[in-house]
């Protein structure tokens, strides 16, 4: 009896657990190496409300990963660091994006945090993964001032070729099927495996007769994006755990492909030799829940051939009718005779438990019950200063983007000995090529010094860059040439030179 009271109090007390937080979830998993990679992703609209977010996570300096139906939610995007309370927003824009496979890859200059690598592989098939984002629902119990991202684990279920949101048969995608628990506002955030290594973007989950299946883009997808967007990422093909290296031949498990058809017999109860007491408990209460997880599946085909019987009489055809209505009454009573079994187990539990063992579970409930009181009560005390707090923060951030507005009109004018030129404001939120080509510059210089397509000018937070195009005569900044493909800031009055001989002045109006 001593043992099974310590078995008891230990469940409850890991129950008490789960209110605090856990200093750990693997030893092979260590959060704080990946706590700041993980960014939330704010998708605005044209007036610079907030109607939506999700997350993502950085692979370069200034290079963002999220899912497409994040980052095409809205005409702005920013993004900010995990635990800042806004002061370090970013915005980004969109550098390529595949609506198939999901994925999208935003540009964020300036944005702090660690970049992640990307797994090259899959992985295997039940080795532990971890996703980290922020699931909205996580939002309505929230009283801090800042961002928090969730993090949970579960297991690998599958790995398969299947379709997003967006994809059709003749494009599939590879997808990561796992338990990991994810929800809306999750939505373009990492799944880790435990070499802190990404091995899947999370995007989607789907609700089926009382089970939810949870799907992540696979990393594999993410490589060749990455590789066509020029991203300089950190990938990884090495093994991890029981994951092996990229290429590495699989082993041959000796599984058919196929799934075994689900047997509609009781669950027996496993044998054992001299099984100890808590041995024998746990048996019966395996076999218990496996017999109610059975009942609950043969009353959904019971609901779902009663569906199709009216079907086939509303079409008058009984044969349809007739086979639909014994599969109903097959259903049922295996569903009646599993219920009944899942009782008798029960109460044989129940019967075996002693007074102690029994009400000690009421008493540790009521303690937890009276702790998360307390816990309201406490809430409910300080939550006019969180509320002010936040309505401060919203202000400020408010007032912040009203000024990266008024900014967004401003022009620049290029003046020069040769041609002057003039840069519009609204255009340059989105970015303007100069260049020789009349084709892929948006801004024509007929000019022998400019390259097709030589420089570009683009406004990010109120501030104005240009970026060398891998121009063969390059571009100078108060006479220095600046590195290609490399945003440089520009200030009023700065002079521009697009290859050695033809010389701007930087002009703001």
């Amino acid at each position: 009896m001593l043992r099974r009271f310590i078995r008891l109090l230990s469940c409850w007390l890991a129950v008490s657990a789960l209110l605090l937080p856990a200093p750990s979830l693997a030893a092979g998993f260590d959060y704080r190496r990946v706590s700041n990679s993980v960014v939330y992703v704010a998708v605005f609209d044209s007036a610079g409300e907030q109607i939506g977010h999700g997350s993502g996570f950085i692979v370069a300096p200034g290079v963002v990963v999220t899912n497409f139906h994040v980052a095409s939610a809205g005409p702005q995007l920013a993004v900010v660091p995990n635990g800042d309370d806004g002061s370090k927003l970013v915005r980004a824009r969109i550098r390529l994006m595949s609506k198939v496979h999901d994925l999208a890859i935003l540009d964020a200059p300036g944005i702090e945090g660690r970049a992640v690598p990307i797994a090259v592989g899959a992985p295997a098939m039940g080795v532990p993964v971890w996703a980290v984002g922020f699931p909205g629902l996580a939002d309505i119990v929230n009283v801090e001032s800042r961002v928090s991202a969730s993090l949970t684990t579960g297991t690998v279920s599958r790995f398969f070729a299947g379709r997003t949101g967006f994809a059709d048969g003749e494009h599939p995608t590879d997808l990561v099927q796992h338990s990991a628990q994810i929800a809306q506002g999750n939505s373009g955030g990492p799944l880790f495996d435990q070499c802190q290594r990404v091995v899947g973007v999370n995007t989607q989950l789907a609700t089926r007769e009382g089970s939810t299946f949870l799907y992540s883009v696979a990393s594999t997808e993410l490589v060749p994006l990455l590789r066509e967007a020029g991203v300089s990422a950190r990938f990884s093909s090495a093994g991890c755990g029981d994951t092996p290296a990229a290429n590495a031949p699989e082993p041959d498990t000796g599984i058919a492909s196929e799934e075994a058809p689900v047997a509609e017999v009781l669950p027996d109860t496993p044998p054992a030799d001299a099984p100890s007491e808590v041995e024998a408990d746990q048996i019966q209460e395996e076999a218990r829940d496996q017999a109610m997880a059975q009942a609950r599946a043969a009353r959904s085909r019971e609901a779902a051939a009663i569906r199709a019987q009216q079907r086939a009489v509303a079409a008058n055809d009984t044969a349809e009718a007739a086979r639909q209505a014994k599969i109903a009454a097959d259903s049922r009573a295996a569903a009646e005779q599993l219920e009944e079994y899942s009782r008798k187990l029960d109460q044989q539990l129940q019967e075996a438990v002693d007074p102690i063992e029994r009400y000690l579970p009421i008493g540790l409930g009521g303690l937890a019950f009276a702790a998360f009181a307390g816990l309201l009560w406490w809430l409910s005390r300080h939550r006019a200063a969180v509320y002010a707090r936040r309505r401060k923060a919203a202000a400020e951030l408010s007032e912040r983007e009203q000024i990266i507005v008024s900014q967004s009109n401003r022009e620049i004018l290029l003046r020069g000995d040769e041609v002057s030129f003039k840069l519009p404001g609204p255009d340059l939120e989105n970015g303007v090529i100069v260049g020789r080509s009349v084709e892929r510059a948006d801004v024509v210089i007929p000019h022998d010094s400019v390259g097709r397509q030589h420089a570009r000018f683009v406004r990010q937070g109120g501030r104005v860059f240009v970026c060398d195009l891998s121009s063969q005569n390059g571009v100078f900044v108060n006479g220095r040439r600046i590195a290609p493909q490399r945003e440089e800031q520009l200030r009023s009055g700065d002079t521009i030179g697009l290859g050695p001989n033809l010389t701007f002045t930087c002009e703001f109006s």
